[in-house]
């Protein structure tokens, strides 16, 4: 349960291991695109939870059951903050299969 924590800890406060948080200071913002998407979008948070289709299964595992869809979140009003607190464990449990298939599909990719 403190792996989870911090893993949703280091995401939230922009340390983990996704593009956009690795090249914060980089100059060259093609180092934060998505290393997955055929789109050039930047690997963010919302990209992550939301949108990059490489973490459809551990979305619909883990965040399917909420209650909210892509529109729901794109939305202006959408309270990130209330979402994270009242799906703590839930997001938590996602991002840590996220990041395992990140992970996995990159040293799959280095080894080609």
């Amino acid at each position: 349960k403190l792996n989870l924590r911090n893993i949703l800890t280091k995401f939230r406060l922009g340390v983990s291991q996704i593009n956009c948080h690795r090249y914060r200071f980089e100059t060259d913002i093609l180092l934060k695109h998505c290393p997955f998407c055929i789109q050039t979008y930047f690997e963010d948070e919302n990209h992550v939870m939301f949108i990059c289709p490489v973490y459809n299964d551990s979305r619909k595992e883990f965040l399917s059951h909420l209650g909210f869809s892509f529109d729901h979140i794109m939305n202006c009003n959408f309270r990130h903050r209330k979402f994270f607190s009242l799906h703590f464990y839930n997001i938590a449990k996602f991002l840590d299969k996220a990041f395992s298939t990140r992970s996995t599909l990159l040293k799959l990719r280095s080894k080609e």
